[in-house]
């Protein structure tokens, strides 16, 4: 259709990833992530959410610059 469609995430839900995902990866306030995935996308909530919750830094990858790998 072209519109955007939103993506309906249970708070629970999205509280159990996070979680999993610092145990799992052993994410800490020591750690520093990077935000590569478009805001438009429902990944990008992976992303961000165990990072915040960890305390750790989120390093948001400018746009302009996102897609131009470096040989």
């Amino acid at each position: 259709t072209g519109q955007p469609k939103g993506v309906m995430v249970e708070h629970q839900s999205l509280v159990n990833l996070a979680f999993w995902h610092n145990d799992a990866f052993q994410v800490t306030n020591e750690d520093r992530t990077a935000k590569y995935a478009g805001f438009g996308f429902d990944a990008s909530i992976w992303e961000m959410f165990p990072t915040w919750i960890a305390g750790a830094e989120l390093h948001i990858i400018d746009e302009a610059i996102r897609l131009n790998m470096i040989k």
